[in-house]
Formats: C-alpha cells, structure tokens, sequence
C-alpha cells in the first residue's frame, strides 16, 4: 500500500510539472505549431545559484522563446525539479531541460536548459 502511494504521488507531481511546461511554453514559444514528449521528472540539488543565473542568461538568448523570457527567481531554492523535454517542430527535434520550484502549487519555471 505504501508503495501503491508513492507511486501515485510521484506521478500526479508529473502531472503537474508537464502542466507547468506547457503553460510556460503557450506563453513562450515563438510558434505554436510543435509536439512536445515528456521524460521522466526528477530532482538535483547539485544546481547553485551560480549555475541557475547562467541557465537564465542562455534562455534569454534562446531563439525558441519569446523576449524577455519570464522565469521565477530561483535564490534560495536548494532542490529543483527537472523536466526534460523534446519539443517538436516539423522536421526538428529540440531538447530542453526545464527547471521547476519544488512547491508545484506555486507553478515556477526557474530555468531552462537547451540539451
């Protein structure tokens, strides 16, 4: 039964996460012609905040998004949960890794990696 649980709450926070990315990408992405698959989700504490500023500056580059790219302040948040992605648009495979709060309530993408 406890194992029946876990299950069952690691995939509603995929649920979750994947809603996430694709509201972020509806407001986003330069274009709404794209598929998107879904990897698993996870979680690293191994990002600092030094590495989440440098995730940010390259999204602001990336040509997927629309400028300024809106991403939540990521400061003082040990754990991140990661969701990779493949976004597919005509004969292009992108691959973006997207960082997410861990409190999904709050609905924050914190930065977004290209693979």
């Amino acid at each position: 039964m406890i194992i029946g649980a876990v299950l069952m709450g690691s995939c509603g926070q995929r649920y979750e996460a994947k809603d996430i990315v694709r509201d972020f990408l509806k407001k986003q992405m330069v274009t709404d012609d794209y598929a998107l698959q879904f990897g698993k989700l996870d979680s690293t504490y191994r990002i600092n905040d030094s590495i989440m500023g440098d995730l940010q500056k390259r999204c602001a580059t990336d040509k997927l998004f629309k400028q300024p790219v809106k991403l939540a302040d990521y400061k003082g948040i040990k754990t991140k949960l990661l969701l990779s992605t493949k976004i597919i648009m005509k004969d292009d495979t992108l691959r973006r890794t997207f960082y997410l709060d861990p409190d999904l309530k709050a609905k924050r993408i914190l930065a977004v990696k290209e693979n």
